[in-house]
C-alpha cells in the first residue's frame, strides 16, 4: 500500500515549476509528511529511512534537476538503467518484466499508434467550416 500510494502521488502531482510558491512548498511538505506517515508502518527503521530518502529525492531534488537540465533524455536513460540495475539485484524476473514494459511502452505502443493512423476516419460536418459573416 505504501508503494502504491507513493506511485499514485508521483503520477498525479505537479512538479514542474522552478519557482516555488507557497502552495508548491506545501505540496512538497505534504508529500514528505505523507511518506513519513506511510513509513511509520514499515517493518524496520531502515525501511522507513529508505522510503523517506527516496521521497526526498523524488519530490524535492528531481524537479529541480529536470528543470535545470535541458536534455531530459539523459535523465530518463539514467533512471531506467539504475532501476534496471537495482531490479537485477532484487529479482531477475522483475527485471525482465521491467524491460518488457519499457519496450512495450516506448516501441510497440508508438508503432501501433502510427500503424492505426491509416484507419482513422474523420467525420466532416458543418462544425468544420468556419465562415466569417459580416
Amino acid at each position: 500500500m505504501t508503494i502504491l500510494m507513493f506511485i499514485v502521488h508521483l503520477i498525479f502531482s505537479k512538479y514542474g515549476s522552478l519557482q516555488i510558491s507557497l502552495s508548491d512548498s506545501l505540496s512538497i511538505t505534504s508529500s514528505i509528511f505523507g511518506s513519513l506517515m506511510l513509513a511509520s508502518r514499515l517493518a524496520s527503521p531502515l525501511h522507513a529511512f529508505s522510503l523517506l530518502t527516496v521521497s526526498v529525492q523524488c519530490f524535492v531534488l528531481l524537479p529541480f534537476l529536470t528543470h535545470t537540465l535541458n536534455n531530459k533524455i539523459i535523465i530518463s536513460i539514467f533512471l531506467t538503467l539504475s532501476t534496471l540495475y537495482f531490479l537485477l539485484i532484487v529479482s531477475q524476473i522483475l527485471s525482465y518484466v521491467f524491460i518488457a514494459i519499457i519496450i512495450f511502452l516506448h516501441f510497440i505502443c508508438p508503432y501501433w499508434y502510427v500503424k492505426c493512423q491509416k484507419y482513422k476516419d474523420n467525420i466532416y460536418g458543418p462544425w468544420d467550416e468556419a465562415v466569417i459573416t459580416s
